[in-house]
């Protein structure tokens, strides 16, 4: 698997809120797409609308390690990895990332 683009959630400016200094942290983000993919286009702008910045990667252009991502994702794309742990598939609901950026 390639390495993930490090993200950082940013906070806004002025008084430290304790239920949001989690957000500081760094994150690795990847999204699983392929070309043509509605759904993908749309989480990408979703993750993009909540500050992070994910890796893309093509299932359909895989090969070595990461030829059994097709096989894999095939009829789930897109699928959202965050440091990890696969939080979404097919579709990215902004209320539920929203949430998880918050905890």
């Amino acid at each position: 698997m390639r390495p993930a683009l490090q993200t950082t959630l940013e906070q806004p400016t002025g008084k430290t809120n304790p239920k949001t200094e989690s957000r500081q942290r760094p994150m690795n983000v990847i999204l699983y797409t392929r070309r043509g993919c509605h759904l993908c286009d749309e989480a990408y702008q979703t993750l993009l609308q909540h500050g992070l910045q994910p890796t893309l990667i093509d299932i359909d252009n895989q090969n070595g390690d990461d030829s059994d991502l097709k096989q894999k994702y095939d009829c789930c794309v897109p699928v959202v990895e965050i440091d990890g742990k696969i939080r979404f598939r097919g579709k990215v609901e902004p209320i539920l990332l929203s949430r998880l950026l918050r905890a």
